[in-house]
């Protein structure tokens, strides 16, 4: 799937003016405190934050990518304590799937949905109003894995793709990603280094 490019980021002056508050919690997502700004904004630039049945709810990955993608100005707030802490707990427990999640929507340009319907960490999408176009597995898998996400992706039409994170230097994680189409994994045992490795150094997410 093609990256997105980067005209179709938010400009950042754009970024920068936008507060979005977590008003609450349900159960690990974080409803969005509805303002005209914050709906217009999520709506024109994130349509894939919008949870079917549930409107704007944020996991810890997108509530952890969005406080990078508004800084400096602009930023995350919380309504309450309890909300922060629940999303400082979330955040420490799952600071690999922020990163990726990161990198993903970030340097790969996918728009990303919970894929776990399918078995999937991820749903990529270029236009969320259409169906997505492949199905992200974090890696590593065993072959057993590799065969079952294919099968899947196959059933639905989509591209199985998989995800590796590499460790730093100091055995870590690291928001370094590859994305491999999963048949060409498996053909070789490893993912090939042929697509876009990102690399941030100091991110604010972990």
């Amino acid at each position: 799937m093609d990256a997105l490019s980067s005209a179709e980021r938010v400009p950042a002056e754009e970024r920068e003016a936008v507060v979005l508050v977590m008003g609450g919690t349900h159960g690990p997502l974080f409803v969005v405190q509805e303002s005209e700004a914050a709906v217009a904004h999520l709506a024109a630039h994130y349509p894939q934050f919008k949870k079917r049945g549930f409107g704007w709810c944020l996991s810890v990955e997108e509530v952890s990518f969005m406080m990078a993608e508004l800084h400096p100005r602009g930023s995350i707030r919380f309504a309450t304590a309890a909300v922060e802490r629940q999303f400082t707990v979330l955040r420490q427990s799952y600071a690999r799937e922020c990163a990726m999640y990161a990198a993903l929507t970030a340097e790969h340009g996918y728009r990303l949905r919970h894929g776990s319907q399918f078995g999937s960490s991820y749903i990529g999408y270029q236009d969320v109003g259409e169906h997505g176009e492949c199905l992200l597995f974090a890696g590593p898998l065993t072959e057993l894995e590799r065969v079952r996400a294919e099968r899947i992706a196959r059933s639905v039409g989509k591209l199985a793709m998989l995800v590796t994170m590499d460790a730093d230097d100091g055995g870590g994680v690291s928001a370094g990603v590859t994305v491999t189409p999963l048949a060409a994994a498996s053909s070789t045992g490893a993912p090939r280094r042929r697509s876009q490795k990102s690399r941030r150094t100091g991110s604010p997410l972990l």
